[in-house]
This record gives structure tokens, sequence and C-alpha cells, in this order.
């Protein structure tokens, strides 16, 4: 079914309230489109002209630091308990108190944080560039040198937190 544009308010108020919003969008349609134009050809050069102004940007490194962190930090936190009682299981002891499975969680979700998001911000950093310019989200993935260095690097700055959350996972045993 083909609408007509007119003067009219009708079925067109949202439409003509972002049209009317933007000043680029205005000058489009008061440039290109009479009011006897259908509504079908307008939404379709508004979406042309949504998807030509949008400018593709790469992803900052420390954006993936952020991201990759807080996924892992919370995902710890959540089986951080299960994971204290089958440690303590496999040395043959068991909590105290039910709460005690909870003792480092904020250690451990620290140094989950700080492993994996800097794991991720260095297999950014290791990335080649796109070969392509204009399309920076076309970047062909880390070789595996590169993701092995990164890696091993995350390992050796991470080290020092975990070694302060095994010992006090292990406190929870005496």
């Amino acid at each position: 079914m083909k609408r007509q544009i007119s003067g009219e308010d009708g079925d067109f108020k949202p439409l003509k309230r972002q049209i009317s919003s933007d000043p680029y969008l205005e000058a489009l349609v008061a440039d290109h489109f009479s009011k006897d134009e259908d509504a079908d050809s307008l939404e379709k050069e508004l979406a042309d002209t949504r998807l030509s102004t949008v400018e593709e940007e790469e992803i900052a490194p420390h954006v993936n630091f952020i991201a990759g962190g807080v996924v892992a930090a919370a995902s710890k936190i959540v089986v951080y308990p299960m994971e204290t009682k089958v440690m303590l299981m496999a040395i043959g002891a068991s909590a105290v108190k039910p709460s005690h499975l909870w003792h480092g969680v904020a250690v451990k979700a620290l140094e989950n944080f700080t492993y994996n998001g800097l794991l991720w911000y260095l297999k950014e950093l290791v990335r080649p560039a796109p070969s392509d310019p204009s399309k920076p989200d076309r970047r062909p993935p880390a070789t595996f040198t590169g993701a092995f260095i990164a890696s091993c690097l995350g390992v050796l700055l991470a080290h020092p937190l975990s070694n302060v959350a095994t010992g006090m996972q292990a406190s929870i045993a005496d």
C-alpha cells in the first residue's frame, strides 16, 4: 500500500519529528522530495543517507582491556566458591564455614581481570594493520607467535596476583 506525503500529520508524525530534528535530513527532504512523492522512496533515501554517513572506527585497545577484564572477573566471582571447594577436597580439607569459600574472591577477580584484560589488550596491539585502511574493523587476526608472546606477557604480569590468591585459598584449610 502506497502512502502519499501530504501536509497532514497522518501516519508520519515520527518521521516528520525525525526529519525536523536533523537539519541535514530536513535539507535533504526539501531538496530531493516534493509532497507528491511516496513515503517508501523517502524512507529508502533516509536509510541510504544514514548508512553512507556512518563512519567505521577502530575499537581502541584499552576498550578491549576493560571488556576482557570485566567479563573474566564476573565469571570468576560466580565460580569461585565451587573452585575453592574442589581445591580443598583435593588437599583433603574442608571449609569450616560456607562463607570461607568466598575468602579471596576479590583478589582472584582482580587477577582474572588483569590477566584477561592484558591478554585482549596485547592481542589487539599485535594484530596486523588492515589491508584496506578505509575498513579498520577488517583487520586480520594476530599471528600465532604474536598471540603466544601476548599470552606469556599477560601471565608474567598477572603472576604476583596469582601467588597471593593461591596463598589465600590455601589458608582456608588451616
